[in-house]
């Protein structure tokens, strides 16, 4: 997501986002390419690796074979304690597919201490080479002016709060768990990355002396050479992580940026099966020769550290600092499930809600109300023992608001039973009075508060609520959402039946949600502003109880983003581009008035044929962007494929990237979505800051609902749980 960097100082504008090593990329480095130097080291990491020559008289040359041309790749230097920058943001010369830079500084003497660091954007998506990230100079690899480290193979090191990719040189395809198993003694295989797929992911444990346990982030178990064996060819599978010599593994970097994975007891390396490029091909061991089937790159997944340390699960994003009072890792989140009460039944989902407000609203100050709908469009008020009443008209939620204090509200928590097959539903929670919530005059639908309107009764409440579909099976959609304002924070997360807490949809971790306290939202929501230079636009957002969105504010520029409208409807009458959509492939292009989306395949001929044209009549207004109306909620072929793509046409808007060629705007990805995707978002321009800023404090990687259509490209703070049975909402202030 969009964020700060600190720690440098300097403005670098640049992100941060990791990305894989891609092996069909040409890491070797053709030595007759090189300047003769004095001094000559190789440096690999998790993201590749460098050379450094020229090492004297304060002289000092940077190569990074990238193999071919990128977007962009800049070298940054910082000598001494990694706070003294000596270069920053510099594009480096290229030349037949080696970047390289030359410098001198009187600070490079014999045996001072240099950090070095190559930004390369390939794609939009961006990597620090060799190592660490743009944000903190020391974790860049660290050299000793004038020392030799030689080019052949050195240990590398890496950090157990991280998750990373397998690729196999041969074939491109990652260390994978055949069949998304969660049994100890399933097969480890090779298959073509996913998008961030979890039985794809592995968790690196440094077990000491050099060696790591390889642990699969999907099952938990590790790698583990069958029955100890020691000869070429015996089977590599998963097996409970016990840390034996035969789960234990040494990476070796060699020059060409690929490792070595020799296991401590047989002395065998990590080996694809007769170096197969097809999916499903065993992974073995064997001894050390050389070959590409024997050459692995480890890189970063897409997704960020779960570990207590990191940003995924702390409620801590360390980009604006902002400390969460609601923060429970995962390891916690864990281990609540046993305290959380049960379902009533199979046919019920529990909620359990906590006051976590220090103080601030006793338990008989906190309000709860539960709606949702069951298949036939009528609203219910919703009991704590699963049991539920169709609204009536002008029948208010006074019955229906249960306080944290009432009935069983135990221990500071209040326990509703959920009934599955529930859909379109809302949880309210109000501090310090009920909420106003009632049926209309004609019995259909709900009157829910008006975030627009001064008079409405819950105009000068503090509410927010949550968002949730529950189907028969127990697949269950929950998220916190800030698509129409912020009240206050709370935190989500979401239990299988088998108490995990990492999605069996998409692998992530299912917590959700804000965890700082409301009046360091507040501070930072105006710091972004500010960083942004936006203050006096949206500024005005910021209201005694609430923060609200700009599509609903009376007090926001309603003419805010008209210029880039119209810069983006005309940008198109020139250019063109290939839309990459779930259903089918389209041209996008504009005729002045018009966006048009011509079809060129279809993926469902339901929605969409080839040759056919789709439709966004007219321009939208600026409320109309915001809000994903008007002209971007029409459907004029009736068959859903319009909306479907005004939606990422609404998406784009908000995130300033519609004049954007292909990604990030216009390329299909399923969940959860790689990191090339949200890097260009909200990074300069007329953009929807308010939903920016949500992005850069939520938990998960910043997943947030800043607006109508963040879902697109699967940005949103939805957490999906295939068999949930607990959740577990954590109410602050």
């Amino acid at each position: 997501m969009n964020r700060f960097m600190k720690g440098i100082a300097l403005t670098l504008m640049a992100g941060a986002a990791v990305g894989m090593i891609a092996c069909t990329d040409n890491f070797n480095v053709d030595d007759s390419q090189e300047i003769a130097a004095v001094s000559r080291s190789v440096y690999a990491g998790t993201n590749g690796s460098v050379s450094v020559t020229e090492m004297n008289n304060g002289n000092l040359t940077v190569s990074y074979n990238a193999g071919s041309q990128k977007n962009f790749v800049r070298l940054y230097v910082s000598e001494g304690n990694g706070t003294g920058l000596v270069l920053a943001n510099q594009d480096m010369n290229y030349s037949n597919g080696v970047y390289t830079y030359s410098l001198n500084h009187p600070t490079f003497t014999d045996d001072s201490e240099i950090y070095v660091g190559v930004l390369v954007n390939d794609g939009g998506v961006e990597k620090m080479v060799p190592q660490g990230s743009l944000s903190d100079s020391t974790s860049w690899t660290r050299i000793t002016y004038g020392v030799e480290t030689g080019s052949g193979s050195s240990e590398a090191e890496f950090s157990s709060s991280d998750k990373y990719t397998i690729v196999a040189k041969c074939s491109g395809k990652g260390l994978d768990v055949a069949e998304w198993s969660e049994t100890h003694g399933t097969n480890i295989q090779q298959w073509g990355l996913g998008d961030n797929q979890a039985n794809q992911q592995w968790i690196l444990e440094n077990a000491g002396d050099g060696y790591y346990a390889i642990v699969s982030v999907h099952s938990g178990y590790c790698l583990d050479v069958a029955d100890w064996g020691t000869e070429d060819g015996v089977n590599v599978l998963q097996w409970d992580n016990n840390k034996t010599a035969n789960q234990l593994w040494k990476f070796e970097s060699q020059e060409n940026g690929y490792y070595k994975i020799t296991n401590k007891h047989s002395g065998k390396v990590l080996d694809v099966s007769a170096a197969s490029t097809e999916d499903g091909a065993n992974v073995q061991q064997w001894t050390w020769n050389g070959t590409d089937a024997q050459l692995w790159a480890v890189s970063k997944a897409g997704t960020s550290s779960d570990s207590e340390d990191s940003d995924n699960g702390t409620g801590t994003n360390p980009d604006i600092g902002l400390s969460g009072t609601l923060a429970v890792t995962e390891s916690e989140a864990a281990a609540a499930y046993s305290s959380l009460a049960a379902p009533k039944d199979s046919g019920y989902v529990s909620f359990t809600f906590e006051n976590v407000t220090n103080g601030k609203f006793k338990n008989n100050e906190i309000f709860i109300v539960v709606l949702y709908q069951r298949n036939d469009g009528i609203y219910y008020w919703g009991r704590p023992d699963g049991t539920y009443k169709a609204v009536g008209a002008n029948e208010y939620c006074d019955n229906y608001s249960y306080t944290i204090e009432d009935n069983n509200g135990i221990n500071g928590c209040r326990v509703f039973n959920i009934p599955k097959n529930t859909n379109g539903a809302r949880i309210f929670y109000s501090y310090g009075s009920k909420m106003s919530i009632h049926g209309p005059e004609n019995g259909v639908g709900v009157v829910f508060p008006s975030i627009a309107n001064t008079n409405d009764p819950d105009y000068n409440k503090y509410y927010d609520w949550l968002e949730y579909t529950i189907r028969d099976d127990g697949v269950t959609w929950v998220n916190t959402t800030q698509v129409d304002q912020f009240g206050f924070p709370a935190l989500i997360t979401a239990y299988a039946s088998n108490g995990s807490v990492r999605s069996n949809g998409d692998g992530l971790f299912t917590q959700t949600g804000v965890t700082a306290s409301r009046d360091e939202v507040y501070a930072a929501y105006k710091n972004y502003m500010a960083a942004k230079g936006v203050s006096g636009d949206f500024d005005c957002l910021a209201e005694e109880y609430r923060i609200v969105c700009p599509g609903k504010s009376s007090k926001f520029n309603k003419n805010y983003l008209d210029e880039y409208i119209n810069e983006v409807w005309n940008y198109w009458t020139t250019h063109s581009t290939t839309v990459r959509h779930a259903q089918g492939k389209f041209t996008l292009t504009s005729d002045g008035t018009n966006l048009k989306f011509y079809c060129t395949e279809s993926y469902n001929p339901a929605m969409c044929s080839v040759g056919e044209t789709y439709y966004v009549y007219g321009k939208p207004t600026t409320e109309q962007a915001f809000e994903g109306s008007g002209c971007l909620a029409t459907d004029t072929k009736g068959n859903g494929m319009e909306p479907a793509l005004q939606a990422w046409v609404c998406a784009a808007l908000n995130r300033h990237v519609a004049t954007s060629s292909d990604d990030p705007a216009w390329g299909f990805t399923s969940a959860p979505a790689p990191a090339n995707y949200n890097a260009a978002y909200y990074q300069g321009g007329a953009a929807n800051y308010y939903s920016g800023f949500w992005h850069s404090i939520s938990t998960n990687n910043g997943l947030a609902y800043g607006f109508c259509y963040d879902d697109v490209h699967e940005q949103s703070s939805t957490t999906v749980v295939i068999d949930c049975q607990k959740i577990w909402v954590r109410l602050g202030f």
